[in-house]
């Protein structure tokens, strides 16, 4: 892998690259040799930096938009409408479509690796999954990643020691050198060094690999990349997932798993690991195909003060259960081959693993092909002409100011759009009858759909193309399978027949049960849940509310009982409840969520007191431990860091306790606070 320096802006005339990776770069008598590793290698740019123009550049903008108005005194708003067009050329930019879409490294459990660790006992199947950072990546050391921006580069490996020039541009800048670059002229004349700033054929860097500030890997694997690798659990299994430290401290949430049948191996937000020859332990149990079906979930840094940082940074990624072809609801096996078999991936972020700071457009698998703020990077998705796949869609988005995003395909007949799954969880009718070419999501939403195309179309978020489908040949695709379809029946052009999905006892339709239900107000604000702040470590409890000064006046919540939240503050702030995930019952919380569903996020702009968001939930559990504590929380990461996150306690009625001396869970050294948090009073 390979550092270059960046916005090097002289014609390339030749790109060759040598046994040990180094680069040589001719362009006429100026040379470029052994940029890497060769902390010899120096450049002499052929200019100053661009940056040192900023203020004759902006003089200039100032001054031809006063000239206009000079031009017509009575128009100040010709001035505003210039900068705005200026504006909105930057943000839109010209766009980089990457040649084909990204293939995601799977992390999958074997039981071999609980041999190996010593848990054969305990597990069916392990894995090992790797918190890992730039600067412990083995092919690249801290050095190597910082940036300079000097008239004269000594060496890529020299990191600058001035924090204002380090925050101004990308921490990391890794170009492939995969073939020769070449300038779009006809002049072979090597001699020519002339560099004309406003020349068009001036070739930059062919590539960006997705190397992440933050992020997670393969064990063994040197690419720290985002977003992370797919974690794939396997149905009626008991899976053991250990999580290697690096420099720093991390954790993970599982968001989506209802698995936390032992408490001390759960996504506790206390639980941590720091350093490499340390294994942080996390228990999911898919045995009893009681708690989680098949689904689309994701996995994250959920530490506290930590977790904007290295999410924002790239430390995420996506968890994939397949459907359990006995269970799903359907026999139909071209449903079945559909369901497992059709898979696309397509994850959504705005993070650009740390590489474009404070940009908000949003990037498709991490597929940037530039680090210029101007640029839009456009991802790409292969599709056959006219046959089903499974969209896996994940959005992650670490803007503090937003919390309401569009998904849009293109609005004409050359797709086929239907809702297979709301975060992770089948929908009652599948799929939903109606195609669309528009949905909403929130930070951490997830979304399947059934899609097909005839032609080339987009994706976008908030208008912005994200994704081109490129339609490719039938002999090009390799995993075919003509048949598969998400209706029953034959596959047809004009069938629509659905299937009703099964349901686990969690997620059976709660609107059925009126006379039992147990009412509770929350709201959800940037700072507290409840008026109860992080850093109180207090619960949350049921009976109180947020008009109450002392909450834990309350009780605590008892398992396997069905409640009803009013749900307060959510037109603002995303709320995401772990454990148990919520059904809709009322209008209030539209037009994001479809009454009747299921969702782990809830996010109602149009929510209001006359038009509330009301959800029930069911919590359903098979722990034998007498105290579950539960996370709830804004989904807006900058929130929860500043203490919108809370706990509630659910009990149940069995004796069993929850501190088994001899469960282990870490091996090596971890940070874990597994004291039970205090109950409400």
């Amino acid at each position: 892998m390979v550092m270059l320096k960046p916005f090097v802006q002289q014609r390339v005339k030749k790109t060759t690259l040598t046994n040990n990776n180094d680069v040589t770069i001719t362009n006429g008598d100026d040379n470029i040799t052994n940029v890497g590793n060769n902390n010899n290698s120096k450049r002499k740019y052929g200019r100053l930096p661009y940056y040192r123009y900023s203020s004759l550049v902006a003089a200039l903008i100032l001054f031809r938009g006063f000239w206009m108005i000079g031009q017509d005194a009575n128009d100040f708003s010709s001035l505003l409408r210039y900068l705005c067009i200026l504006h909105d050329d930057a943000a839109i930019g010209p766009s980089k479509e990457a040649t084909s879409e990204r293939i995601y490294d799977n992390l999958i459990f074997t039981s071999e690796k609980c041999n190996e660790l010593s848990v054969g006992d305990e597990f069916d199947v392990c894995a090992i999954l790797e918190f890992c950072t730039t600067t412990n990546n083995n092919d690249n050391d801290e050095s190597s990643m910082e940036i300079e921006k000097d008239e004269e580069v000594s060496s890529p490996t020299t990191s600058t020691n001035n924090k204002e020039e380090q925050d101004e541009v990308p921490h990391v800048l890794v170009a492939r050198m995969a073939q020769e670059v070449t300038p779009n002229n006809d002049d072979d004349n090597s001699n020519n060094n002339s560099t004309n700033d406003n020349d068009d054929s001036i070739t930059y860097m062919k590539s960006i690999d997705n190397t992440a500030i933050y992020g997670y890997k393969l064990e063994g694997s040197n690419e720290c990349l985002w977003p992370g690798p797919i974690m794939r659990l396997q149905q009626g299994k008991k899976h053991g997932l250990f999580l290697r430290g690096a420099e720093e401290k991390t954790n993970l949430h599982l968001q989506g798993l209802n698995h936390a049948n032992v408490w001390k191996r759960s996504d506790w937000m206390y639980r941590s690991v720091q350093g490499k020859d340390n294994l942080l332990i996390y228990e999911i149990d898919l045995e009893g195909k009681k708690m989680v079906g098949g689904g689309t979930h994701w996995y994250h840094s959920h530490l506290q003060d930590k977790a904007w940082e290295q999410v924002r940074e790239g430390a995420f990624g996506m968890i994939v259960i397949d459907d359990d072809e006995e269970g799903v609801g359907t026999n139909d096996p071209n449903v079945l081959e559909f369901l497992n078999y059709r898979e696309k991936i397509l994850i959504l972020d705005d993070t650009h693993g740390g590489v474009k700071k404070h940009q908000n457009n949003f990037v498709a698998n991490g597929q940037i092909e530039s680090i210029k703020e101007e640029d839009n990077n456009i991802g790409v998705l292969e599709f056959v002409s006219d046959e089903w796949y499974r969209l896996r869609i994940l959005l992650v988005s670490v803007d503090s100011h937003r919390s309401s995003f569009t998904l849009q395909f293109t609005e004409d007949s050359s797709c086929q759009v239907h809702a297979l799954a709301h975060d992770g969880i089948l929908r009652f009718e599948v799929p939903k009858e109606e195609s669309s070419s528009n949905y909403y999501l929130t930070t951490g939403s997830r979304l399947d759909v059934a899609i097909r195309c005839n032609t080339q179309s987009d994706i976008s978020i908030n208008n912005q193309i994200v994704t081109k489908i490129k339609i490719i040949q039938q002999e090009d695709a390799t995993t075919s399978r003509i048949d598969a379809t998400p209706f029953e029946g034959c596959k047809d052009n004009t069938n629509t027949t659905t299937w009703y999905s099964n349901r686990h006892q969690y997620l059976t339709d709660l609107r059925q049960h009126d006379d039992d239900i147990q009412s509770f107000k929350l709201r959800v604000d940037e700072t507290n849940i409840n008026e109860i702040h992080q850093a109180s470590k207090k619960p949350v409890c049921y009976g109180s509310s947020h008009k109450k000064k002392k909450n834990s006046e309350g009780t605590d919540f008892v398992s396997n009982t069905i409640y009803e939240w009013d749900l307060h503050g959510v037109m603002v702030h995303p709320f995401h409840l772990h454990q148990f995930p919520m059904q809709i019952v009322s209008e209030g919380c539209g037009p994001h969520h479809e009454i009747g569903q299921f969702y782990d996020t809830i996010h109602a702009p149009e929510s209001s007191i006359s038009n509330k968001c009301l959800v029930r939930i069911n919590t359903f559990s098979t722990t034998e431990e007498q105290q579950l504590p539960v996370m709830l929380q804004c989904s807006i990461f900058q929130h929860r860091q500043q203490g919108a996150i809370a706990y509630l306690n659910v009990l149940s009625n069995t004796t069993a306790a929850n501190d088994d001396p001899n469960l282990k869970t870490c091996i090596g050294t971890c940070d874990e606070n597994l004291e039970l948090p205090s109950k409400c009073q």
